[in-house]
């Protein structure tokens, strides 16, 4: 299944107490024609941004479930924890 990229990544302002002062958000569309909107992590967003440069904004199972996190500020907070243990 491949996911195609609809809209984003967009920024959004978290409220002052929120675990981040922000975070980027992207819909996207599944083979099947279901939107599904997704919270994009740091490397993801770059991931993304590269793909529609080059023509290719899809991705694959794969990738989907490495460069986004479902809809929340907790589990997308754990996605970054990891993605910062991964180095430059």
């Amino acid at each position: 299944m491949g996911y195609q990229l609809e809209d984003g990544p967009r920024f959004i302002d978290d409220r002052d107490d929120a675990p981040l002062p922000g975070h980027y958000e992207a819909t996207f569309r599944t083979d099947e024609g279901e939107v599904v909107e997704r919270y994009v992590t740091d490397k993801g967003r770059a991931w993304l941004l590269r793909m529609v440069d080059e023509g290719r904004p899809t991705l694959s199972e794969q990738e989907f479930a490495e460069l986004t996190t479902p809809p929340t500020l907790d589990d997308l907070v754990a996605a970054l924890a990891a993605e910062g243990g991964e180095g430059a």
